[in-house]
């Protein structure tokens, strides 16, 4: 009983929790219910979103582990279930992590996203890369091959916020937040409306609730994550 109070008052509430994402939007590193097919550039196994609202407006796009994006092809009917992830709520936050927050417009939604913008900096998107205050940046190894669009088929009719156009400049208790499947995630290049008295963009400070550490569910996709 002492162990399942732990659990219950003090680790879940201040520590650590799981959470399974509903979207395929930080596919293929956090999956959603989904179909798989096969990749027509390298072959690996691609994932695309099962219930796609997006289908029958837009072709439908897959993304690989080594995050190829494709329309759908050599797919299979089974629908696969979603990732259950653990987030550690007392861990800061750094750039590239896996964060949990508040939507900034809607907060009772929680989102994950990719943290790339820090606060002060001003963002900008070009040839697929990340730009902080003009300066490239470098993510991991385990991003190699994801590019990051600064146009998007159901756009809202102009640049994308972090566009060389619209640079996203963040205050200092602001971050920039992106999908690993960048044709098919809402994010911070894409909100049209923000939290009171701050830019769409912007996810402020506050928001945050912590930093996805782990897949834990299904066995076969467990792994940590950095």
């Amino acid at each position: 009983m002492l162990i399942l109070g732990v659990l219950q008052f003090v680790v879940r509430p201040y520590l650590f929790e799981t959470y399974s994402l509903p979207s395929n939007a930080m596919a293929a590193t956090i999956l959603g219910p989904h179909h798989r097919g096969v990749c027509p550039e390298c072959g690996a196994t691609s994932y695309y979103a099962a219930h796609d609202p997006t289908k029958g407006l837009l072709p439908q796009l897959m993304i690989c582990d080594h995050f190829h994006e494709a329309k759908v092809s050599d797919a299979d009917s089974e629908t696969y279930p979603d990732d259950e992830i653990l987030v550690a709520k007392l861990r800061k936050p750094e750039r590239w992590d896996l964060a949990v927050f508040q939507h900034p417009y809607s907060p009772s939604i929680l989102l994950t996203k990719r943290l790339v913008g820090l606060p002060g900096e001003k963002i900008t998107i070009q040839d697929g890369a990340i730009y902080a205050d003009g300066k490239k940046l470098t993510p991991p190894t385990s991003l190699q091959g994801l590019k990051y669009h600064t146009e998007m088929e159901d756009g809202p009719g102009q640049p994308l916020w972090g566009s060389p156009e619209r640079p996203a400049q963040l205050g200092d208790d602001e971050f920039f937040v992106l999908g690993d499947f960048s044709a098919r995630s809402a994010d911070s290049r894409t909100w049209k409306e923000g939290a009171p008295n701050r830019a769409s963009y912007a996810v402020p400070e506050s928001h945050l609730k912590g930093v996805v550490t782990h897949i834990i569910r299904p066995f076969h996709r467990m792994r940590v994550l950095d």
